[in-house]
């Protein structure tokens, strides 16, 4: 082979080598960036601002009237999460003594909208149902249950009353009798006590209901028709209404009352009005002296008899 023909072959090798090379360097490089591990950009983190605000420590019941040491706690929520008007634990002095207008649960934030301050007198028709009526009656230690009823309980109104029954023979008779005439109304204060912080038997004067209109009227006319006394129902989720009935009279409670009829009912007797004599001047002339009227009864008849002195 010339000279020449070598020389050429040998360029062509070291021209091969070479781009082996830089084809073993480019795929060492390309592999290295493949395998670097990437750089991770993190969003920059939200501070989270919160509050400290007053929550129920338990349960709290509608019509509650607030003490702040026992039952609120502070506790710190997320300004996001926080109701608003939430009170805060630095204005702990501004409930005191409030009123619940709605129940709270156990680690609910209470806000100014949950309370009334008990100084502004209207706390009362705050806890009224919509379209209902609160009316105080007059009890004592027996038609009061002895004390035993208390805010937020429910109760039955039981009327007592006389009234007249005609035998057929000898007149109209006294009797007596007794219903149930309101059902199932809740307790809303006995005297001025609304809450229930003490479940102890107290002696009453007034209690005082939830009742509709129609039921404040028929309350209302009990009370000058005879004795009303309350009845306390069971402390039940579901209370039953009782059947329609009559009423008890006195007979059904004792059998001797049957034959009681020794003392019937007379109607008034109204006096009656004589026109005096007038002489000519207009002065009455003194009437006649007469003697002693008596009154006679048989059978149930008046008979008025005059006895000459």
């Amino acid at each position: 082979m010339p000279e020449s023909g070598k020389r050429g072959n040998k360029v062509n090798r070291l021209i091969l080598i070479l781009l082996a090379l830089l084809a073993a360097a480019s795929f060492a490089y390309f592999m290295r960036e493949e395998v670097k591990p990437t750089k991770v950009t993190q969003a920059p983190q939200k501070q989270i601002v919160t509050k400290e605000v007053l929550v129920a420590a338990k349960d709290l019941a509608k019509g509650k009237v607030l003490n702040v040491y026992r039952d609120l706690v502070s506790k710190s929520i997320s300004t996001d999460e926080l109701p608003f008007n939430s009170v805060l634990s630095s204005k702990v002095d501004s409930v005191k003594n409030s009123m619940l207008i709605k129940p709270l649960v156990a680690g609910q934030a209470i806000t100014y909208n949950d309370v009334i301050a008990t100084a502004d007198g209207s706390y009362m028709s705050s806890v009224l149902e919509p379209n209902m009526r609160a009316i105080s009656i007059k009890v004592d230690e027996k038609t009061g249950n002895a004390g035993f009823i208390l805010p937020g309980d429910m109760i039955d109104l039981i009327i007592t009353h006389p009234y007249q029954e005609n035998d057929g023979s000898n007149g109209l008779y006294r009797r007596y009798a007794s219903k149930v005439f309101i059902e199932n109304r809740k307790v809303l204060a006995v005297d001025q006590v609304i809450n229930l912080e003490s479940t102890h038997a107290k002696l009453s004067r007034t209690v005082t209901l939830q009742v509709t209109p129609k039921e404040a009227e028929m309350i209302t006319l009990a009370e000058e028709l005879g004795k009303i006394s309350v009845a306390l129902r069971a402390n039940a989720k579901v209370q039953e209404k009782l059947a329609n009935s009559q009423g008890t009279k006195d007979t059904e409670v004792s059998e001797f009352l049957k034959n009681n009829k020794t003392q019937p009912i007379m109607p008034p007797m109204l006096p009656s009005v004589t026109k005096q004599p007038v002489n000519k001047r207009g002065s009455y002339k003194k009437p006649a002296s007469r003697g002693s009227m008596v009154n006679i009864i048989r059978s149930g008849a008046t008979q008025t008899i005059e006895v000459n002195k």
